[in-house]
């Protein structure tokens, strides 16, 4: 039988296994919805936050996908996809998001 806490792991590994899948089907908003579940469960889930980021920056939410990316950098200041995703949302222009409709830009231009 599991306890609490291992209760509490299990969900958040089941919850994050569907964020993820709906990012892979490119489905952001709901996996927007997803990775701001688990962070009401769990506030600081780093996993959760650069997941957040990326969803927020597909919708071309620009402003809150750089909150996220510095909570993520927040609880690891170190993180190296964070901080790297955070790098070119801030070099990121106005220009790129009228040319393309989203913040997507060129296919290489985030690290998953």
């Amino acid at each position: 039988m599991l306890d609490k806490n291992e209760d509490k792991e299990k969900l958040k590994k089941d919850m994050a296994k569907v964020a993820v899948i709906l990012a892979m089907k490119s489905q952001w908003s709901e996996a927007e919805s997803q990775n701001r579940s688990i962070l009401s469960e769990f506030p600081d889930d780093l996993e959760a936050h650069n997941r957040l980021g990326k969803a927020l920056t597909e919708l071309g939410k620009i402003d809150a996908a750089k909150k996220a990316f510095h909570k993520a950098l927040e609880i690891s200041p170190h993180n190296t996809i964070a901080g790297k995703n955070l790098d070119r949302l801030m070099h990121l222009g106005d220009e790129v998001l009228s040319i393309h409709g989203s913040a997507r830009g060129a296919p290489d231009t985030f690290i998953e």
